[in-house]
């Protein structure tokens, strides 16, 4: 059986599909089989994956999910070897109007994903927006784990908590088995102050509240602009950057991770301790900053 994993964050911008695509990129590179499922109406992985719109016709992940069909049939190549793809499209859209109300919310991908198809991958990663809805409630309810993208940043760092509430809810509701792989700490400038008290401070909270923060980072680049416009993954766009070299590393924390952890226990925040530490964490990194920009 695969392991499936959704990346996610209600933030957009942290760095969510590069992650998806280059984390498969590094992966297949260590001669892991991946699918990667586009659970984005935007379809950015599809793009940076190679593959067109046009093209596409009705082999999507939306299709699946409306068809309530094992994905088999809907899912394509990618330009990176050993890697697959469930296209996302606008179709998605049609999902969330039709199906994303009611008992069937949570369950969008079950019979997608009930086939032996995927029993051909070592990993299944799940790429989705920065929106709390049925795609990504779908998403949590399928995964094994789930990685959290943080970008220094008050707005970033304040959503977290919510967002880790809301997949408190996930698990009670349909996956006790969901566990939090860790934050993956994105686009950090070493040179920044304000990035450096961030992740020494992020690091505090999530030993105090049993989260996982990756020791590998992923540095800001200009090239992930420039690699997607190519429609390729850092590692073939330029291996020996600071960025592809970060994910190349990141691919083997994560190995280290999951070895093993199939039979172990969910790795579960405890949110009584993590909200009063992120909102410590907030005023020491952000300060003034994160006054000025609170809605409250």
């Amino acid at each position: 059986m695969p392991r499936i994993i959704t990346i996610a964050n209600e933030k957009g911008g942290v760095g969510k599909t590069t992650t998806v695509v280059n984390l498969a990129a590094v992966l297949a590179s260590m001669g892991k089989e991946i699918l990667v499922a586009d659970n984005d109406s935007q379809g950015n992985a599809t793009n940076l994956l190679g593959v067109e719109r046009s093209e596409l016709g009705l082999k999507t992940l939306g299709q699946a999910m409306l068809d309530k069909a094992p994905c088999d049939e809907y899912i394509i190549a990618t330009n990176i070897e050993r890697v697959s793809l469930l296209a996302g499209t606008p179709i998605l859209r049609r999902v969330i109007s039709e199906m994303g109300s009611g008992h069937w919310q949570d369950k969008l991908l079950r019979k997608p994903f009930e086939t032996k198809k995927l029993d051909e991958y070592d990993f299944v990663l799940i790429d989705t927006h920065g929106s709390v809805d049925c795609l990504l409630k779908s998403s949590l309810t399928v995964s094994d784990d789930y990685l959290i993208p943080l970008f220094p940043e008050p707005d970033s760092a304040r959503g977290l908590f919510d967002l880790i509430e809301t997949i408190s809810d996930v698990r009670e509701a349909s996956n006790p088995r969901l566990s939090l792989l860790g934050i993956l700490i994105t686009k950090y400038d070493a040179h920044s102050s304000t990035h450096r008290d961030f992740a020494e401070e992020i690091r505090k909270v999530g030993k105090k509240a049993r989260v996982r923060v990756f020791a590998n980072v992923i540095p800001a680049s200009r090239s992930v602009p420039a690699a997607s416009r190519d429609q390729k993954s850092l590692l073939e766009f330029r291996s020996n950057l600071p960025i592809s070299q970060a994910y190349i590393a990141l691919g083997g924390e994560l190995m280290t991770i999951i070895k093993g952890k199939r039979t172990g226990r969910p790795a579960i925040p405890n949110t009584e301790i993590l909200r009063p530490e992120l909102e410590e964490m907030e005023e020491i990194v952000f300060g003034e900053e994160a006054a000025a920009t609170s809605p409250v």
